[in-house]
């Protein structure tokens, strides 16, 4: 069978794991894990979980690492294009020939009835323990608790932001969801967040306090400050330590500033953990970080925008970025597509 063709059958075998539904449990994972010999202890790691901006925090964190010199894997949800978006080491996707034996390899020993992500973050963890990447950049897929993904111990745990979301499956309330996003945190591991709601703040922070993990918050431990006006993805940062002026980003929408101060505050926690991290890695692996989808301009003349803006906080922040760029269009075009089950 020639490469395309494997591929596609892969392809094919994963997504028919979809049957199976999602099973928020850590049973088979553990499993899966004990039988490909734990490649998740093979590398360090920061996992991110959070409603919106875990993917764009984690590119512009696997940036500046990148740019420090660092291989990086990066596990990221859902693909646009291509499977094979979701698992990259410095920044490249892993090759369809990877994909076809790393997925061989683990359904050879999976147990019954996997699930899609359970299979999908095998294969990530198995292709960075190979690929032998520094430190790892891993996305939770949902929720966090019982997410796949949480297997790790990472050197800092990120939680973006807490939302309405899934509620089908990790509660009704925003501090039953804020509990499950909250799972991710471990022992001692330091927490960076940017929720804001009083109520998950209050979540958070006993989660922390159980886990006598450090816990810092956007706005009120970092922050950036001086945003330049007329000029949103310029602005300054002040950290727990570190401060910087003049950080630019590429990627447009004053949320995203945000985003990249979540970035920057788990970096200040990976060089306390012992990973060093100069400004130039700083500067530029912030400037340099691209993220497919995300307001990101893929025609001029018309201009044309493709954001994958998925919930009501997501569609207010969309919103919010669109008035700011309404000076440069007379007029602006939604072409928008929902799911029948979405609000």
């Amino acid at each position: 069978m020639s490469l395309d063709r494997s591929y596609q059958a892969t392809i094919d075998y994963l997504f028919g794991l979809q049957k199976h539904g999602i099973k928020l449990e850590l049973t088979n994972s553990l499993k899966l894990m004990e039988l490909l010999d734990n490649p998740h202890r093979q590398f360090r790691s920061v996992h991110i979980a959070g409603t919106n901006g875990k993917g764009s925090t984690a590119v512009f964190l696997a940036s500046i690492l990148q740019t420090a010199g660092y291989r990086v894997g990066l596990y990221t949800s859902p693909h646009l294009v291509d499977f094979s978006e979701r698992i990259r080491v410095n920044g490249e996707p892993i090759a369809e020939d990877r994909v076809v034996e790393l997925a061989q390899r683990v359904r050879s020993v999976s147990p019954p009835t996997p699930t899609f992500f359970e299979v999908t973050t095998a294969i990530a963890f198995e292709y960075f323990a190979e690929q032998e990447v520094d430190i790892a950049v891993i996305e939770v897929g949902m929720g966090g608790r019982l997410d796949s993904t949480n297997v790790i111990t990472p050197l800092v745990s990120v939680i973006t932001n807490i939302e309405l979301e899934h509620q089908e499956y990790l509660g009704t309330t925003l501090e039953l969801i804020a509990a499950e996003k909250a799972g991710i945190i471990k022992p001692g591991v330091p927490v960076v967040t940017g929720a804001v709601q009083p109520e998950v703040i209050t979540v958070i922070e006993q989660k922390a306090a159980l886990a006598r993990a450090p816990l810092y918050r956007l706005s009120r431990d970092f922050m950036p400050v001086n945003s330049k006006q007329g000029r949103p993805q310029v602005f300054d940062y002040q950290g727990m330590a570190d401060s910087y002026q003049l950080l630019r980003t590429g990627m447009l929408g004053a949320y995203q500033v945000d985003n990249a101060c979540l970035a920057l505050a788990a970096a200040e926690c990976l060089r306390a953990a012992g990973i060093p991290l100069d400004e130039h890695a700083v500067r530029h692996g912030i400037e340099k970080a691209h993220w497919e989808g995300r307001l990101e301009r893929v025609s001029d003349r018309p201009d044309i925008y493709l954001d994958g803006a998925h919930n009501p906080a997501a569609a207010k922040k969309l919103a919010g970025a669109l008035r700011e760029m309404k000076p440069a269009y007379r007029r602006t075009i939604l072409i928008i597509g929902i799911l029948g089950d979405k609000d």
